[in-house]
Parts: structure tokens; C-alpha cells; sequence
């Protein structure tokens, strides 16, 4: 006899494998934010594809890093965003980084809504990425300032600066009127 105790072994295979099933469900139930937020990094629908995809596999790999109760949404955005800051990185080896945005669908006419959005687009597309993306996940996205920060590796302050900056920045240009408090408030890119 090998002392293994097979009743307990199995309640742990069980417990495992209900845990497992309730991971890859939230996985599931994240797939549309993860998509919007791909989107919005990419600009382009197949590269915003391919990054879920990479992100979902990563996500499996890490399963058993993935401690229960926390938020999910958060730690697959984490995920998505340094997948999207490798490929970036790669594609900066080889492709100027204009070309990346250069292809932007069209709007068909017709919708006042439509237009707005397209003019929101457009505005946005005008910002830094570390505005553009703060408001798409804090906006867009419905994450909290504390969740922001915590995807991007800041502290909570940090990101209320520069949602803030973000907002006037965006407010600037869906008005076309130049923000002179701008130059004031230029804070150096590495925060």
C-alpha cells in the first residue's frame, strides 16, 4: 500500500477541474472588452484579432498564475497591452510607425452618430498612445483609475494626470482650437 489517500486525490482533481472550467468561463465572458480594447490599440481588425489570440493563449499558459477572485478584465488587459507593446516593438524594426494607422476604415454617411464617432476617431488617433489608451480603458472599457494603474505599472495619481491631460488634450482637438495651458502642463513622457 502507497499511503495515498484516492478519496482525497480525487475531491483535489475535482476542485481543480471546477476551478479550471470557472477560469476559462470568465476567460470567455472577457472576449468582447478584450476585442474593443485590441481595436483601439491596433486600429486594424486582423492585427486586433491576432493580439486576442496571442493573449488568450498566454492566458492558458498562465492559468495557474491567475489568482481567483481578482479581477479578470484587468489581468487579461495586462496581458493584451505588453503583447501589444512587444509586437509594436517588432514592427518598429521594420515598419515606420505611421504606416500602422495609415489604413483606417471608412464611415459610411448617413448617421450623424456615425460622424461624430469618426470625428472622435480621428481626435484620438491626433493623441499620444499613453492618452488614447488610458481613455479607451477607463472610458471605453469601464475599468476603474485603480485598474488602470494597475495595467499600466503607475501609480493611481499618475493615471488621473494624465486621464486628465488626456481628456483636455482630446477636448482640444475635437474643437480645433489650440490649448494653451498645454505648454504649462507638459509633463516629460516617462511618466
Amino acid at each position: 500500500m502507497t499511503g495515498i489517500d484516492t478519496p482525497a486525490l480525487q475531491r483535489v482533481d475535482a476542485r481543480h477541474a471546477d476551478e479550471s472550467r470557472a477560469f476559462r468561463v470568465q476567460l470567455v465572458n472577457s472576449l468582447p472588452r478584450l476585442c474593443r480594447f485590441a481595436r483601439v490599440l491596433t486600429q486594424d481588425r486582423d492585427q486586433a484579432d491576432d493580439l486576442v489570440n496571442e493573449t488568450m493563449v498566454r492566458a492558458l499558459r498562465a492559468e495557474d498564475k491567475f489568482q481567483a477572485g481578482t479581477n479578470m478584465n484587468a489581468w487579461l488587459s495586462t496581458i493584451l497591452r505588453h503583447q501589444h507593446i512587444s509586437n509594436v516593438r517588432q514592427q518598429k524594426r521594420t515598419v515606420p510607425i505611421d504606416e500602422l494607422t495609415g489604413d483606417a476604415p471608412t464611415i459610411s454617411g448617413g448617421q450623424f452618430s456615425a460622424v461624430e464617432f469618426g470625428e472622435v476617431r480621428a481626435a484620438m488617433m491626433k493623441m499620444s498612445s499613453r492618452h488614447r489608451e488610458l481613455l479607451v480603458m477607463v472610458g471605453a472599457m469601464g475599468l476603474s483609475y485603480e485598474e488602470a494603474a494597475e495595467i499600466c505599472g503607475c501609480a493611481l495619481g499618475t493615471v488621473k494626470s494624465r486621464l486628465n491631460r488626456a481628456r483636455l488634450d482630446l477636448q482640444q482637438h475635437l474643437s480645433g482650437t489650440p490649448n494653451t495651458a498645454k505648454a504649462a502642463t507638459e509633463v516629460p513622457s516617462n511618466l
